[in-house]
């Protein structure tokens, strides 16, 4: 596959999900207006509660399809079938345990909250297979486009207008709920496919021996990723897991942005070159050098912005969440690494030696969140902060093993992330010293940072590029600059130095 291509998919993703989120938070800017974080706690906690539990009904076929060299339509009869049937398994049995989950969380109104929530998860089962086509075959333009629907249809049609007439909580529930099946019903629309159901013993055993790794592994990271949360709900209630789980997200936005749409191209990229250890190594080292590249900076940034970020967006009551949400932002680097080394890890089909290390990381997100709750959501904070750091650790050991890269080589990809970091680190706390001291507003004191950024970071990269880019990032510009007319095209020259 060509780098062009490879990086035309990024594109299309990056674009689909960088519209998608700042669509999704002018629309959470006017939820949080209009709910309190009690809302957003209850709604939350049954979030996480059926994310968690709908890993199970996954059974790993979408990223089976995905990896499978020798995909067949029997592969696809019996993954479809597959998924469809612990879909429904799964629902039924989160619907049974809906009034004890509500009792031990002690989270009011619970209960109901999963009922509605579990009953999206055969819609989305449905469509497990579909989606893995589409992103098996590169067709990352339809996936961002149908994401950007239902994301308008949920959030922005459902959740406002149910939050306008006052369901409270019910807004969140039903914007999430809109947006999963609106979701999954456009990508069965999009990719149609062989839908009778098959039980054949051989395909079964393809799927399942990657799938069935796959899914253990992700039970761990799904513990990992939502177990924080449910430490915070059952040990701090629904008002400090509402202030929580909103830092969370606004600092997850980035490591998903950049993580999580360049593992969406790297890993159908890698599975294609898994028997070439060279060219993985390349691939992992290159994305690793352009994840630190953009989230240094932004981490930098976010961690000192966090006290104006929060009053503009949410407002003065949500000031809670300020200390974890500048706690989260430290460690923001190696939640998004710990993607790049996923996906080689998938890639290569070395499911099972991933999976111990995901539990390993779940155990640790459970214990040290639990030990830092006792100081507050920003010892939870501190706790979860570690367990990346952890995971990150871990998956890189892995990662290395399986494409010879350079341990060296990874560590001083890293260098031109940092020096743009503490640039635009220095001129962001500059200027708030200033404009604090001024006592100017925070929607004037974020324009201004904004602005000041924006100009260092061009001058900057224009005058010193191999400083500030490295020879990945200037291959990165390279690659968009191609795309481009030729007229847009001159913008991305740079001054060699």
């Amino acid at each position: 596959m060509s780098a062009q291509k490879t990086v035309t998919g990024f594109a299309w993703v990056l674009s689909g999900h960088g519209v998608n989120y700042l669509f999704q938070l002018v629309v959470l800017t006017v939820l949080a207006r209009l709910l309190g974080p009690s809302d957003f706690g209850i709604a939350a906690t049954g979030v996480v509660v059926v994310k968690f539990c709908f890993v199970f009904a996954q059974l790993g076929m979408g990223p089976a399809v995905v990896q499978n060299s020798n995909l067949t339509t029997k592969h696809i009869r019996v993954g479809f079938t597959l998924a469809v049937v612990s879909g429904l398994l799964i629902a039924a049995l989160l619907i049974a345990l809906a009034p004890s989950l509500e009792a031990f969380f002690g989270v009011p109104s619970l209960g109901p909250v999963i009922v509605v929530l579990a009953c999206v998860i055969p819609i989305q089962s449905f469509a497990l297979v579909a989606e893995a086509l589409l992103q098996r075959e590169m067709h990352f333009r339809e996936l961002a486009a149908w994401d950007m629907v239902a994301s308008v249809l949920g959030f922005g049609v459902v959740g406002l207008a149910c939050a306008f007439v006052g369901l409270g909580f019910w807004s969140l529930v039903a914007a999430n709920a809109a947006y999963v099946a609106g979701k999954s019903l456009l990508f069965v629309r999009a990719c149609p496919h062989a839908k009778r159901p098959l039980w054949s013993l051989p395909e079964v055993r393809d799927l399942l021996s990657f799938g069935g790794g796959f899914t253990l592994a992700r039970i761990g990271n799904s513990l990992a990723g939502q177990g924080d949360k449910m430490v915070v709900a059952r040990g701090l209630g629904a008002d400090l897991v509402g202030l929580y789980e909103r830092a969370y997200q606004l600092m997850l936005a980035p490591p998903t942005l950049v993580g999580q749409v360049l593992d969406k191209v790297l890993f159908p990229t890698m599975a294609r070159m898994q028997h070439d250890r060279s060219k993985l190594a390349g691939a992992y080292e290159r994305g690793i050098a352009l994840v630190a590249l953009a989230v240094l900076p932004i981490s930098a940034v976010l961690a000192l912005l966090a006290p104006e970020l929060i009053a503009v967006i949410f407002g003065p009551e949500w000031s809670s969440m300020i200390v974890p949400l500048q706690i989260f932002a430290v460690g923001m680097l190696f939640r998004t690494s710990y993607k790049v080394c996923d996906s080689v890890a998938r890639a290569t089909g070395a499911v099972y030696r991933r999976a111990w290390r995901q539990w390993v990381y779940a155990g640790a997100v459970v214990s040290f969140t639990w030990l830092g709750s006792s100081w507050g959501i920003g010892g939870a904070a501190v706790g979860m902060t570690v367990a990346t750091t952890l995971n990150y650790l871990l998956m890189s050991h892995l990662a290395v093993g399986l494409t010879d890269a350079s341990v060296r080589r990874l560590l001083y990809t890293h260098r031109p992330g940092a020096m743009l970091a503490i640039a635009l680190g220095v001129v962001t706390w500059g200027v708030l010293i200033l404009l604090r001291s001024a006592d100017v507003s925070s929607l004037v004191s974020l324009g201004c940072v904004f602005v000041s950024l924006v100009l260092v970071g061009v001058v900057g990269i224009r005058m010193a590029p191999r400083l500030f880019l490295g020879e990945d990032g200037l291959w990165l510009l390279d690659q968009i600059r191609g795309m481009l007319p030729k007229s847009v095209a001159r913008a991305f020259r740079v001054v060699n130095m």
